[in-house]
Parts: structure tokens; sequence; C-alpha cells
């Protein structure tokens, strides 16, 4: 004996099963998946790195993207829309005194520091989530202004200004 029977999740969405009630289960799941939105993109390089900075769309919100493409691996960074004049205030904070971090409202910290090495000055970028994540972002010094240019460009057309922090 078997059953078989399909649901219409959403029109992006098919979800399929088959059942087979013969002693032993089997359970099939097809799902097509949609990716957030894009809503701008920018990609620059430098030495033997490419940047690419992008501001998405999910459910949720808008979000900022920055990935690092180096040696063939991808690091990639997300910041909620709500906290993007904060990770540039902490950018820069971090530009100029060495190091900044800030905690958002669903407990992600991010940590940005600025270091030195043989290769020259390089801006680390930590996301240290809840449960133990962590993202790790490295920007080249001489990429700063290229971030930072970017980054006013988003937050000027997508992003609301930081609400001042009230010190009480």
């Amino acid at each position: 004996m078997s059953a078989m029977f399909s649901i219409g999740v959403a029109a992006w969405s098919k979800l399929s099963q088959r059942a087979m009630l013969t002693g032993r289960c089997s359970l099939h799941v097809t799902q097509i998946k949609l990716y957030d939105k894009d809503i701008q993109s920018s990609s620059f390089f430098t030495q033997n790195k490419k940047y690419f900075m992008d501001v998405k769309e999910s459910a949720k919100g808008k979000y900022l993207k920055i990935s690092e493409l180096s040696r063939g691996k991808r690091f990639t960074l997300m910041v909620d829309g709500s906290d993007v004049a904060k990770f540039q205030s902490s950018l820069e904070e971090s530009s100029l005194r060495g190091f900044s971090n800030f905690t958002t409202k669903n407990n992600i910290e991010y940590v940005l520091e600025k270091r030195e090495n043989t290769g020259g000055e390089f801006f680390q970028c930590l996301e240290k989530h809840p449960d133990g994540k962590i993202h790790r972002l490295i920007i080249a010094g001489e990429s700063l202004g290229s971030v930072q240019n970017i980054l006013n460009e988003f937050s000027k057309d997508h992003f609301q200004p930081a609400p001042p922090d009230s010190k009480n």
C-alpha cells in the first residue's frame, strides 16, 4: 500500500512527499528557495583580494552584506540595516583608536580592530553570534577609504541614521 500527495506551500515553493507504507518509509522533499532581493551592489579589487558590498532585503528587512574573496575563499559579514550606522562609526573609531566594538539588539557582537603585519596595516572585523559562531573579515588598510565611501553611499540611500545614544 502506498500514498502519494503534493502540497503547494506558496507560489514559489513546492513541497512534495511520498511515503511508502510497506514496513519501511521513504520521504522525498523538493523545495525551491528564493534568495534575498538584491537592492544595490558594489565591488572593488585590492592587492590579491576582491571585496563585494551589497544591500539586500529579506522578509525581516534590509541588511548589509560585506564579502572578501581571497585565495579562493570567501569571508562574509552581515549587518542588520538598523546597525549599519553603528558599524560605520565603529569602523571609523577603530581606524582612529585601534579598536571598537558594539553589540546589537540580537546579541551579535561586532569587534573591529586595527592590526599590522608584514603586508601592512589591516582591519579585522569579527561578527560573534550568541551560539558561538564567529565570522571574520579582513579589510586591507588601503581599502578602508573605499569601504567607507561605499558605506556612506549605501547608508544615504537605504539605511536610517542611528538614533542618538541615551546616556542615563
